[in-house]
C-alpha cells in the first residue's frame, strides 16, 4: 500500500487550464465532540476563467512543515510554492529553455536544482534581495520535503549540517539546510543587488489608470477582498488594519461621497 499523501499521479498543468493557488476555507471541527468552525489554509489547482476548483495534495506540505504556524504563515509559504509551480507551468508551456523538458513527462518527480535556480535568478527585477532569499529558502524547505517522500531524486536532495545552540544551559544541535546554490560552480543564479544606491528608485505615487486597473481586477477576479484593496489604495492603510476593520469602523457619507474609517491600534 503507497502511504505517500502525494502519490505518482501527481502532474503539472502541461494546458495551462489550471492555476495553482492558496484559498482560506472553512470547516466544520468535531474534534473532542466540539462542533466549531475553524479556518483552514489549503493550496488548490483552480481552473482559469472559472471560479471552479480541486485541492491538491500539495496540502499535506502545509500541514507537515507549517503546522505550528499562524495561517498568515501558511498563506505567504503557500503563495511562494505556487508561485514557484506556476512559474514551472509557464516555463514548459513556453518550450524555450530545455531544463524544463524533463517535467513534461516526470512532473514533480523530475524537480531539481536547475529549476529552482532559473526561478530565484527570474526575481532579479522584481522582488528585493531580503524577500527573494525568503522565497529561497521556503523553496529549499518544499525541496526538502519532496526528497523525503521519495517524490524527487538525488538531483533534488537537500543536504542539512548540525549548528550548535544553547537553550537553558545544554548543547544542543539544529540541523540547517544548506544552500545549493553557493559556492556552486554548476549554478549561475542571479540575486537583486543589495546595495541600496544601485536600486531602482521606488515610485512613491501611483498612476490613476494603474490603480483602476487594480481595482477592476480585484472586482472580477478576488471580489471578496475588492473592498479592502479600495480601502489600501485611497486610504492608504496596511492589510493588518484592513482585516481588523468592523462594520461600524466604517461610515459612509453619500452626500459628501467618501467613506471614514476608524482604525483602531
Amino acid at each position: 500500500m503507497n502511504t505517500n499523501p502525494i502519490n505518482e499521479s501527481i502532474k503539472l498543468n502541461l494546458n495551462n487550464s489550471m492555476t495553482y493557488k492558496v484559498k482560506e476555507i472553512t470547516i466544520r471541527d468535531f474534534s473532542k465532540y466540539k462542533d466549531k468552525e475553524r479556518k483552514e489554509i489549503i493550496i488548490v489547482k483552480q481552473y482559469n476563467d472559472s471560479d471552479a476548483w480541486i485541492p491538491s495534495k500539495l496540502t499535506s506540505y502545509l500541514k507537515k512543515m507549517c503546522n505550528d504556524m499562524s495561517n498568515n504563515s501558511k498563506i505567504k509559504e503557500g503563495r511562494v510554492i505556487t508561485i514557484f509551480l506556476n512559474y514551472i507551468n509557464h516555463e514548459i508551456s513556453l518550450g524555450y529553455n530545455s531544463v524544463f523538458d524533463t517535467l513534461k513527462e516526470k512532473g514533480l518527480y523530475g524537480l531539481n536544482f536547475y529549476h529552482l535556480s532559473e526561478f530565484i535568478s527570474s526575481l532579479q527585477d522584481i522582488n528585493s534581495y531580503q524577500t527573494v532569499k525568503e522565497k529561497e529558502n521556503i523553496l529549499l524547505k518544499f525541496y526538502d520535503f519532496l526528497y523525503r517522500l521519495g517524490i524527487t531524486s538525488e538531483d533534488a536532495k537537500v543536504e542539512r549540517v548540525p549548528v550548535p545552540v544553547k537553550n537553558q544551559n545544554r548543547n544542543q544541535v539544529i540541523w540547517q539546510i544548506v544552500n545549493p546554490f553557493k559556492g556552486n560552480p554548476n549554478f549561475e543564479v542571479h540575486y537583486p543587488d543589495t546595495d541600496a544606491r544601485l536600486r531602482r528608485e521606488i515610485l512613491k505615487d501611483m498612476d490613476e489608470d494603474l490603480w483602476e486597473a487594480f481595482i477592476d481586477y480585484a472586482i472580477d477576479k478576488h471580489r471578496n477582498i475588492a473592498l479592502g484593496v479600495v480601502f489600501q489604495i485611497f486610504g492608504g492603510i496596511r492589510q493588518g488594519e484592513v482585516v481588523n476593520l468592523t462594520l461600524e469602523a466604517v461610515e459612509l457619507n453619500e452626500i459628501k461621497n467618501h467613506i471614514t474609517l476608524s482604525i483602531q491600534d
